[in-house]
Formats: C-alpha cells, sequence, structure tokens
C-alpha cells in the first residue's frame, strides 16, 4: 500500500522529475489521507492560485 503526502502531491503538481515518479506509482493506486487535502489547499489558496 502506498500513502501518498503533501510532498509527493505538490512535487506532482509542480511538474518536476520527482512528481513523474509519483504519476506512475499513481497509475498503480493508493491513498492520500485527508489531512493532505486540507494541506494542500491551504497552501494554494496562501499563494493565491484559482481551483
Amino acid at each position: 500500500m502506498v500513502v501518498y503526502d503533501t510532498y509527493a502531491w505538490i512535487e506532482y503538481f509542480l511538474g518536476t522529475s520527482k512528481g513523474a515518479q509519483v504519476k506512475k506509482l499513481l497509475d498503480k493506486g493508493g491513498y492520500t489521507p485527508s489531512i493532505v487535502l486540507a494541506e494542500i489547499s491551504r497552501k494554494y489558496l496562501r499563494e493565491g492560485a484559482s481551483f
């Protein structure tokens, strides 16, 4: 079982080489805790990103 943390998702959204590795793993499934979604939301709202 793979659990994706905040940093994995940030790398994925930024399109980095580590994010590309995360993308490959995402195709195989896994879990993201709800707190991670809250952390990502807060980060991008603080930075002024629109969803």
